[in-house]
This record gives C-alpha cells, sequence and structure tokens, in this order.
C-alpha cells in the first residue's frame, strides 16, 4: 500500500510540474527516500496553491467592469448590457450591440438614394419600404429614462434613450445620439474623412406601425423606417 500511494503521488506531481522543476528532479530519483518524497508533496502542494490563487485574480478581473465580459447566464442578456454600462467609452471606439429583444420594439429601416426630391425628416419614404430597399433592424429600448443602450449602425456610433411608447398605439419616440454613452462623456467622435459628428446633442426620433418615414435625411439620399414589432408597447 505505501509503494502504491507514493507511486501515485509521484505520477501526479511529475505531469503537473514544469520540466527542470525540483518536484520533477525528486520523482526521477526518489527511490525510496522519504525525503525525496516530502519534495514531491511540498512541491505538488505549491503548485495547486498556485493556481488557486490565479483562478482568484482571474475571477476578479472578471467582475472588476475593466472591460466587456459576454457573461451571459442566467438573465445573461441584462448582464452584458450592464458590463457595458459600467465601461467608459472613450470616444473613438465604435459602439457594439447590447440592445435586447425583450422589452424593446423593433424598427426596419430602409436606404434610398438618387431621388429627385429631398425629403425631410419625418416625411413618406420616396421609396416602397420593402424587401428591395430594406438595410437592416434595430431594438429599441422602452425602459425609458436615462437608460442608454448602443449599436453601431452605419456610422459605427449610436445610442439611444428616453424611449416611450406612445398614446396613439401606434408609434414610439427616442432620443438619438451619434455617440456611444448617449452623450454622458461629452464626445464627439471622428468619422470617416476626419469628419467630426455632435455625440453630445441628442435628436428626437419618432416612427410608426401603419406608416414607413424618413428617419435620416441626407439631401437625395438617406434612410427611412417603419416599427415592424410594437408588442412591447401593447
Amino acid at each position: 500500500f505505501r509503494s502504491s500511494w507514493a507511486d501515485h503521488l509521484a505520477f501526479f506531481a511529475y505531469s503537473h510540474s514544469a520540466a527542470g522543476s525540483p518536484a520533477r528532479d525528486a520523482v526521477l530519483h526518489r527511490g525510496e527516500n522519504p525525503v525525496l518524497m516530502y519534495m514531491i508533496a511540498l512541491s505538488l502542494i505549491c503548485c495547486i496553491a498556485g493556481r488557486v490563487v490565479s483562478g482568484w485574480k482571474s475571477a476578479a478581473l472578471l467582475q472588476s467592469g475593466s472591460g466587456l465580459y459576454k457573461l451571459r447566464h442566467q438573465d445573461g442578456v441584462q448582464n452584458e448590457h450592464d458590463a457595458v454600462q459600467n465601461m467608459t467609452w472613450n470616444g473613438n471606439d465604435a459602439c457594439v450591440d447590447d440592445t435586447s429583444a425583450e422589452g424593446s420594439v423593433q424598427a426596419d429601416f430602409y436606404s434610398y438614394s438618387g431621388v429627385a426630391a429631398k425629403p425631410a425628416q419625418g416625411d413618406d419614404c420616396p421609396v416602397p419600404c420593402d424587401r428591395t430597399t430594406f438595410a437592416e433592424s434595430i431594438l429599441f429600448s422602452t425602459k425609458g429614462g436615462d437608460n442608454c443602450f448602443q449599436w453601431p449602425g452605419s456610422s459605427g456610433y449610436n445610442s439611444m434613450n428616453q424611449g416611450q411608447c406612445n398614446g396613439d398605439g401606434d408609434s414610439f419616440t427616442w432620443d438619438q445620439y451619434l455617440s456611444c454613452d448617449c452623450g454622458a462623456g461629452g464626445y464627439s467622435p471622428v468619422v470617416v474623412s476626419g469628419k467630426v459628428i455632435d455625440g453630445t446633442t441628442a435628436t428626437r426620433k419618432t416612427l410608426y406601425t401603419s406608416k414607413c418615414i424618413v428617419d435620416t435625411a441626407k439631401g437625395s439620399f438617406g434612410i427611412c423606417g417603419r416599427i415592424s414589432n410594437y408588442e412591447a408597447c401593447r
């Protein structure tokens, strides 16, 4: 029994020790020397303790909020959003998508270009809002208040808060920013061709389930939008 126990301990110490370490040297020359077996046991204890401490440090880092960790357990989407909220945006990195289908309305967006008329925000869309012009779908939270949600979009910088379902039972209104933190950090990010965009001032927007209207107007081209899923407001 003593010999079998010693052999198992020696094998375990050898397989969990670095090459050239005292534990491996002791295993290779252990024989029946109790001093060498003591060295094996001591080295093994040190090895295990080191790994435990390393694990504690990793766990502490995950809990520190110093980066974006997608902690998808239980209400994983909320955990991910909380992690993003706890970050400090540097005014340069593109936004991440931390929107969630739960408690959100969905809006579908459609692009147009080369139109003779130059519609303004809120006008009827100058092109059909169908699969031929479809661009993307975005989720907008109905939580309201200062709860800030971000997504990249075409510019790389978009966020929203103050979302509200309107009394007409047909529309949804929110404040949208060209930044990732709803203007909280005071940054105005630099986009394509060195153009600086105001990331601190909100644009009040409203979309409807019953009609497709211009969401972003840029002369002869732009983006239209329509609410495609209004269940969170019902």
